[in-house]
């Protein structure tokens, strides 16, 4: 495959990302449209070909041309988007915004979310405060998909919050001003007052009002340029996501033909067999199991009677363990579905009888044969397995589905399945990803070192030659926040050397410096004492900035020098972050997850490590008379 190839593919995943976060389903044809909008150097007859092989994405399901998100597909709510939408244009911001929604969870804070927020704040006990974004942000993401307002009181009352004791009536308008400014995939992506705006006069917004992409020029001198092809661009196909008799027909015939082509020594002679589980489902839940391709929804039963049946690494051949990385839909099926309807219907579902005979006979099975399960060596074997990796696209891809679904799952792959993942495909970082998200802190550093590892073998063509905007793609995000996961725990063991090594691999990449790379490095330049070093990036940065002013008053405190006329400009100004700095104040309700924050829990680590620098400080705070913890 080429690197342009690669790129493209990389920018395709991406708008499905974005299209699917901001649609909940969308045609391939109308995608590609949008992509070729968004990128005129690309060709129509070029990129939609690449759409009818769709890449393993998380959250996304692809059915009869239509890309779905699972809360559509799972729910089998397709039709019914599909006439709510009907004659309905797309709204299609441009570039710049739409990449906003490659984050599964971004939420747009309009005004109704910032005057909801204040409200909260306003009027609930202090004890609260800290639920208040958690919530506004369920809300916004629930009325995105269109759930009703009794969801709000759901989410209400699942954070425990007091509305009971509220202005009833304040709320409710609060929330129904969000319900009115929240982009909706029953809208295509519209608010319910850009569509009525529309409805009235055909444009989103009106044409002398400032465009809300912050640009400083009026909507009709910006956006409505581009978005007018759309607005004027509305699709009227009647599609019905049915399954007929000839598609069970053919799903069939194509299930049993793949499970011809795969030999498991151990599932096709014990009982329940791999093909004893495919009779099953085809005669029982045929309609389920049909929305997944055939080689996914076998591998998943495969999968499950892998682990079942304990069979050990060594008697699989490499080549065939491929051949079970697939969804999980149907082991959580098996072991949730009778389960979940009946706290739903209040009942127990008829239907579903042969799901819990199913999952009584495997639970029987079970039990006779337990798992013995070694205790956990530790991660060496998996810095090992690194070093002799090799990169294999067809290894990666496949792992994708597996990892994905397995981090939602109740149950997830045990320590010995993981070794053999690595063994065959040692560049699935996402697996590696995932064991940093269930084992031991004492492991997570080792880990994460081996994720940055499989991560870089398995994208040396994007770091070669890195994006603009490259935490935007892909998984260039979660590579960034490893690496300054990485820098944080160096520093906290007080290798500042290593902490540094981190720090580059960020600015490096990061051109945006989205995450304080920049900041951070300053402190890891003054304990590796590379002073030079340290004065360029000091005065590289903004005369007013705060992280210079502390750094310079840092810098003076370590050299012996007077500080006090720097420290009162900052304690005018910054008094409760100082606090925190110095040990004043508890630094639990800093918020160290913003890139200022991290800066500041640098300088507070090194104060801490050296409590002769306190000392000075604290005079002066006494001198001013401030009291003490």
């Amino acid at each position: 495959m080429t690197k342009e190839k690669i790129k493209l593919l990389s920018l395709i995943s991406n708008h499905i990302k974005c299209a699917i976060n901001l649609y909940g389903m969308i045609h391939k044809e109308k995608l590609c449209d949008i992509f070729c909008h968004h990128y005129p150097d690309y060709k129509k007859e070029e990129v939609l070909p690449l759409l009818d092989d769709p890449l393993s994405l998380q959250f996304v399901y692809f059915s009869q041309d239509y890309y779905i998100h699972e809360a559509l597909y799972f729910e089998n709510l397709m039709d019914t988007h599909l006439n709510d939408t009907k004659l309905l244009p797309y709204y299609v911001p441009n570039l710049q915004t739409f990449l906003k929604y490659s984050d599964n969870f971004y939420v747009e804070r309009t005004a109704a979310y910032l005057e909801l927020t204040h409200f909260l704040l306003k009027i609930l006990p202090q004890t609260h405060h800290s639920k208040i974004d958690s919530v506004v942000d369920d809300l916004t993401i629930g009325v995105q998909m269109d759930l009703s307002l009794d969801h709000a009181i759901m989410i209400f009352e699942r954070y425990q919050l007091p509305i009971k004791e509220l202005d009833t009536k304040k709320l409710l308008d609060k929330v129904v001003n969000l319900y009115k400014q929240t982009r909706t995939w029953k809208l295509h992506g519209f608010t319910k007052n850009e569509m009525n705006y529309y409805q009235k006069f055909g444009n989103r917004l009106p044409l002398n009002q400032s465009c809300d992409c912050e640009s400083g020029k009026t909507y009709g001198e910006c956006c409505y340029h581009d978005e007018k092809v759309f607005l004027n661009h509305i699709d009227e196909e009647d599609h019905r996501f049915q399954i007929t008799d000839d598609m069970i027909t053919d799903y069939k015939h194509k299930l049993l033909r793949e499970s011809d082509r795969i030999i498991f020594y151990h599932t096709h002679l014990t009982h329940p067999s791999l093909r004893d589980l495919i009779k099953h489902f085809i005669e029982h839940h045929m309609k389920d199991i049909s929305r997944e391709r055939p080689k996914d929804a076998l591998a998943a039963l495969a999968l499950l009677l892998m682990r079942l049946h304990h069979i050990e690494d060594q008697k699989i051949p490499k080549e065939k363990i491929l051949r079970t990385l697939g969804n999980w839909t149907y082991r959580q099926l098996i072991e949730g579905m009778s389960q979940w309807l009946e706290v739903i219907y209040h009942q127990k579902p008829v239907e579903f009888n042969h799901i819990e005979d199913l999952q009584h006979s495997l639970d029987a099975y079970f039990k006779d044969y337990p798992v013995k399960k070694e205790p956990n060596k530790g991660y060496t074997w998996l810095e090992k397995s690194l070093e002799k990796a090799t990169y294999d696209e067809e290894h990666v891809d496949r792992v994708h589905d597996l990892v994905f679904n397995i981090k939602e799952a109740q149950h997830p792959l045990e320590l010995d399945y993981f070794k053999l993942l690595l063994k065959t495909c040692p560049t699935a970082f996402l697996a590696i990803a995932f064991l940093v998200e269930v084992s031991e802190p004492k492991d997570h550093l080792i880990l994460l070192k081996c994720y940055i590892k499989a991560f870089e073998i398995c994208h040396q063509d994007v770091l070669s030659n890195p994006p603009k905007n490259f935490t935007h793609y892909g998984y260039n995000k979660e590579y960034i926040l490893a690496l300054d996961s990485i820098g944080l725990l160096y520093k906290e063991n007080g290798n500042y050397k290593l902490a540094f090594d981190a720090y580059q691999k960020m600015i490096k990449y990061d051109d945006e410096d989205r995450f304080g790379a920049k900041e951070s490095i300053l402190i890891c330049y003054v304990m590796t004492n590379q002073m030079e070093a340290y004065d360029d990036a000091i005065h590289a940065l903004p005369v007013d900035s705060l992280y210079r002013k502390v750094l310079m008053m840092f810098h003076k405190m370590l050299m012996g020098e007077s500080f006090y006329e720097e420290y009162l400009v900052l304690l005018k100004d910054h008094e409760d972050i100082l606090d925190v700095i110095i040990g004043i104040k508890s630094p639990d309700s800093f918020p160290f997850d913003t890139p200022e924050g991290s800066f500041f829990y640098d300088f507070y680590q090194v104060l801490t490590y050296q409590k002769e620098l306190l000392e000075p400080l604290l005079s002066l705070h006494k001198g001013n008379q401030k009291p003490l913890n």
